[in-house]
C-alpha cells in the first residue's frame, strides 16, 4: 500500500514477485511511479 497524502492518493498493489523475496516489492513500485503517480499529476 502506497499513501500519497499531498495527492490525495492511496495505491493498493496485489501483485508481486513472491517467488523472489529481493524483487518482492519491485512490482509495486513499478506500478506506482510509472502508472498511478503520472496519472494522479495529470488529473
Amino acid at each position: 500500500m502506497y499513501i500519497v497524502p499531498s495527492l490525495d492518493l492511496v495505491v493498493v498493489v496485489m501483485a508481486g514477485l513472491y517467488d523472489n523475496p529481493f524483487l518482492q516489492s519491485i512490482a509495486g513500485e513499478v506500478i506506482l511511479r510509472r502508472y498511478a503517480l503520472p496519472a494522479a499529476l495529470a488529473a
